[in-house]
């Protein structure tokens, strides 16, 4: 399961934990939950390395098609020098390394973006479900928190209520 898939499924085990009456609150698993932060938590460096693997991949490939054309580049003075009076021939070579050249920039240029857009899209993505998640909690705490001070003044007016009945009884 990738980070989101995890995020998804924590968010539905708390939705659909079991509710206490009356309360509001809900019975989690403590250990399944704490297991389950891990796991998001071990996950989520495996796509920050998915995504050096990316950048690195790229500038491997950029690294190989510069020495590629240093090579053409090479070889096509080497056959310069070698067959002088065959102009043709180097023209050839020349235009063929630069446009080995151009090509490869443009790989990279497109790995590069492709890269860059993957990490943006994955970033944004987390820190949605971040957000969602953080959302959620302080609206189930707020809603938790504003019926615990119902109930807890609802029995302190109880006990003024039976405390002035017994001082009316006392007289």
């Amino acid at each position: 399961m990738d980070v989101l898939q995890l995020l998804d499924y924590l968010q539905e085990v708390i939705e659909n934990a079991t509710e206490i009456p009356i309360t509001g609150k809900i019975v989690l698993n403590k250990k399944d939950i704490l297991e389950l932060i891990k796991k998001i938590l071990h996950d989520l460096p495996d796509e920050l390395k998915r995504s050096k693997w990316i950048i690195s991949e790229r500038d491997r490939i950029i690294g190989e098609a510069k020495k590629f054309s240093e090579e053409a580049m090479k070889e096509s003075k080497l056959m310069l020098e070698k067959e002088i009076e065959q102009h043709e021939i180097v023209i050839e070579a020349n235009n063929k390394a630069n446009s080995i050249i151009e090509i490869a920039k443009g790989e990279a240029k497109a790995i590069r973006g492709g890269a860059n857009d993957y990490v943006r899209e994955v970033l944004r993505s987390l820190v949605e479900d971040i957000e969602n998640t953080k959302n959620n909690a302080i609206e189930t705490l707020e809603s938790l928190n504003s019926k615990n001070i119902s109930e807890i003044s609802t029995f302190y007016d109880d006990i003024s209520y039976r405390i002035k009945d017994d001082l009316d009884k006392i007289k």
